[in-house]
């Protein structure tokens, strides 16, 4: 289910549009439109929308930040 917040950690090689992550037990697509918060890291403070989402890799897509979050950076997802 999407209902709630989702906590998350970014993985791999983020960038300003694009990043893998820890997260887990979410559906392709299911979490477009939520919108993205970081907490912790580089992209701290940074907000953007999800534009797609990928289970198998825990890939998540969304519209361009201004700073490119790196892997351990955290994230709410509202």
């Amino acid at each position: 289910s999407s209902a709630g917040i989702i906590g998350g950690t970014a993985s791999g090689t983020p960038t300003t549009t694009v990043m893998q992550s820890d997260l887990s037990g979410y559906a392709d697509d299911e979490l477009i439109g939520r919108v993205i918060i970081w907490t912790g890291g580089t992209a701290d403070g940074q907000a953007t929308d999800i534009t797609d989402y990928a289970s198998a890799s825990g890939t998540v897509t969304y519209t361009a930040v201004t700073t490119a979050p790196v892997s351990g950076d955290t994230f709410v997802i509202v």
